[in-house]
């Protein structure tokens, strides 16, 4: 009986201290006393209030800077022209050239004409290009009817103004005569003076004059080319002259105000023509040495 109460009590003292350990197993909230707080050490954590974050002050944007284009430079090999004067060497180096310095009137792309130094080209239907009859009395220069400079005479052949072919006799006769009127768009010499209708009427006397080469054609069969305005030229052709190229009977201003003073012999030879003329197009020539320009 005592081995039975015994044993029982063995038991009792196992199973109670499996219980105390269990218990001491789990976790228990404990305070502690900081000062006068009461801190629960086993709070969770609370998140900071985002208010009280300082917002970062955004930064000022830099501006892009373009980057500065350095100018271009073009190498052109050819001969060197041995005049840039626009009634002087008419080599294709010299001609290329001039097409740089001078601002054309007219170009010919595509087997036609256009404006270009020119407000417009002339034409019947604006009445900027006419064709009417005039009586041509004996000694007058015309055109004959194989296009040939002569001054009427009895027995010349000529068209009249019915175009009819006729020989002439002992009496005046009536013939065809064209009108073209052009206008020059604003331009301005290299030296800052304005061109002029004056300075393509300068350069067509130039072109006429004997001491100046080049074909004289267009200037023989011209009866007037006068200027009519600031930038305003009117060409008139001999009677019987009709050309398919009308046109193109328009001489590139030369810089009168420049060259006026200059006789057509010397401007062959001149600087002011030869190796640094003015400009009237989008180049000016800024140094000239044996082995080259520089535009």
């Amino acid at each position: 009986m005592k081995r039975i109460t015994l044993t029982l009590l063995m038991m009792t003292a196992l199973f109670l201290a499996a219980c105390r350990d269990a218990d001491t197993a789990v976790a228990t909230p404990t305070s502690s006393v900081v000062g006068e707080t009461l801190v629960d050490e086993t709070a969770v954590p609370q998140a900071a209030d985002p208010a009280a974050t300082p917002s970062p002050v955004p930064s000022a944007t830099p501006q892009p800077t373009a980057t500065p284009i350095p100018p271009k430079e073009l190498t052109v090999c050819m001969n060197r022209p041995q005049s840039l004067y626009l009634y002087g060497d008419a080599s294709i180096a010299a001609v290329a050239i001039r097409h740089a310095i001078y601002e054309n009137l007219i170009t010919s792309l595509g087997y036609d004409y256009q404006p270009q130094g020119l407000e417009k080209l002339p034409t019947a239907a604006d009445g900027d290009l006419t064709m009417q009859p005039v009586t041509v009395n004996f000694g007058d220069p015309v055109v004959d009817y194989r296009g040939d400079v002569h001054v009427l005479r009895e027995g010349l052949t000529v068209f009249d103004s019915s175009g009819e072919l006729v020989t002439v006799t002992d009496r005046p006769v009536e013939m065809q005569q064209v009108t073209a009127v052009f206008t020059l768009k604003p331009l301005v010499w290299s030296d800052g003076v304005p061109v002029s209708a004056d300075d393509s009427v300068f350069s067509f006397h130039l072109a006429a004059n004997p001491d100046t080469p080049g074909d004289k054609r267009k200037v023989q069969r011209t009866a007037v080319y006068e200027a009519t305005g600031p930038l305003t030229l009117r060409w008139t052709g001999l009677p019987g002259y009709i050309p398919g190229d009308v046109v193109a009977h328009v001489w590139p201003p030369l810089p009168q105000h420049q060259l006026g003073n200059t006789t057509a012999a010397d401007l062959l030879t001149s600087p002011d023509t030869t190796i640094a003329p003015l400009s009237s197009g989008p180049f000016v020539i800024s140094a000239s040495a044996e082995n080259g320009l520089t535009l």
